[in-house]
This record gives C-alpha cells, structure tokens and sequence, in this order.
C-alpha cells in the first residue's frame, strides 16, 4: 500500500489576522495623538526658530547698512516682514508665515548700532503660543 505524503497548507488562519488587525489598531489608537503633538510641536519650533533668524537678519542689516531696519509680524497665522527705508544693499526677501498666531501686531526697528531703542527697559516680547522671544533696547535677542 501506498501512502501519500501529507501535504500542510501554508498561510494564516483567520483568528491570526483578526488578533493581528487587533494589534494594530490598538498601537495605531494609542500613536497617532502623540504623533500629532509632535508634529505640532516641530511646526511651533521652526515658527519660533524663523523669527529668531528674521530678526538677527534684520539686525545685521541694520548694522551693516549703517541705517534703521524695521522688522514687522502680524496676523493670525503671523507674516513678517523686513523693510528698511535707505537700502544699501538689496534685503531678500522673508515672506515666513507661521502656524501659529502672535499675541499682537510687533514692530521692531533696529538703529545703525543694532540697538533697539524702542524696545523700553523690559525690551519688546514676541509671544508664539507659549513661547516668548525678548528684545532689548541694546539689541539682545533672547529666547
């Protein structure tokens, strides 16, 4: 008598993809929230991250053109932007718009010294959702 090799079916059974697609919605329920907090928090951090370099920018322009350069943030999401009223050089251009909103209109001008004598003795604060940006009327950028 002959006997026939067994043969095993190869795959998964329905309980292992039913208990797998449990798992996985399980992590994905418990990932995607603190997912979200990251990438908000990365989106506030290069908002935060823009400003700074805009207003080191315009400070330099100020210093190095001799002149006053003003730097302007608006609006809910903010814009800035850098004007300077006797151009020694050509200024590029910032169009930076933020996620984020900034607590009020801020109009900074930095004099041929890269000081901001506008800025009164607590200096001139620039609040991004939680986080505060300080200028000094000596032109010191704080964060």
């Amino acid at each position: 008598m002959l006997v026939k090799p067994v043969m095993r079916k190869r795959g998964f059974t329905l309980v292992e993809l039913i208990i797998t697609v449990a798992v996985i919605a399980i992590v994905a329920t418990i990932a995607i929230p603190n997912f979200q907090s990251v990438l908000n928090s990365s989106k506030l951090r290069g908002d935060v991250n823009e400003v700074l370099a805009a207003l080191n920018y315009a400070r330099a322009e100020a210093i190095k053109c001799r002149g006053d350069v003003e730097l302007s943030i608006s609006g809910d999401p903010w814009g800035l932007t850098v004007t300077s009223e006797d151009l020694c050089t050509m200024m590029r251009p910032l169009d930076g718009v933020g996620n984020f909103g900034v607590e009020g209109d801020v109009e900074i001008v930095f004099d041929r010294l890269g000081r901001a004598p506008g800025c009164t003795s607590g200096g001139c604060a620039i609040v991004i959702d939680s986080r505060t940006i300080t200028v000094s009327p000596s032109g010191y950028i704080e964060f």
